[in-house]
């Protein structure tokens, strides 16, 4: 009689296969998937703000589904894959088949909640159009009594009251700071520095 190993359990029901290693990778990076836009939504909101983004995010999370599924179908549990079109009913359907704990959902849902505080609280990033500033703050220091200017101003993406450095150079050459503010009411406001 020869004996063989195997990396997997044998078929069994639900709370043998429930808590084997071999089973969990899978549902509890679905479970932290959420978590990834945090970052996302505060250092990089414009790609946070991309459709192709979440399109990404939710397309990756549906192929961990139909792998856990995979796996959990070794083990005898059967999910079916396409509840993972709706990754919370997957997960909840996975832990009542798999008699696991309740903790996977939770923590999507916990997870998810956080995601979506953060990108809430990171909406007060704006993209400051330097191009659409420009010739405003060029209006302006005309009036000031610099004569005719040339303006020169990043565009890039900025938190409420970020201050942004713009160059104003006259006609001989001479350069100076114009510090541009993005207040949370969405309007622009300039000084020299």
């Amino acid at each position: 009689m020869s004996e063989s190993a195997s990396s997997t359990p044998a078929a069994s029901h639900g709370s043998d296969v429930s808590n084997h290693p071999a089973y969990l990778a899978y549902v509890w990076t679905i479970a932290l998937l959420p978590l990834v836009w945090l970052p996302l939504g505060y250092w990089v909101p414009a790609l946070a703000a991309q459709e192709w983004a979440m399109i990404a995010y939710w397309v990756i999370a549906v192929v961990l589904a139909i792998l856990d599924s995979q796996q959990l179908k070794k083990g005898g549990v059967n999910v079916s894959p396409g509840a993972a079109l709706l990754i919370p009913l997957y997960l909840i359907l996975r832990t009542v088949r798999a008699r696991s704990t309740p903790a996977v959902p939770i923590l999507w849902f916990a997870s998810f909640g956080a995601a979506v505080i953060g990108q809430l609280t990171f909406a007060a990033s704006y993209q400051f159009d330097g191009e659409w500033i420009e010739p405003d703050i060029a209006e302006w220091a005309t009036n000031q009594g610099a004569g005719e200017v040339d303006v020169d101003c990043p565009t890039k993406w900025v938190h409420a009251d970020e201050e942004v450095r713009c160059t104003v150079t006259d006609g001989a050459g001479n350069t100076a700071s114009v510090i541009a503010t993005l207040g949370d009411d969405g309007y622009y406001s300039w000084s020299w520095r």
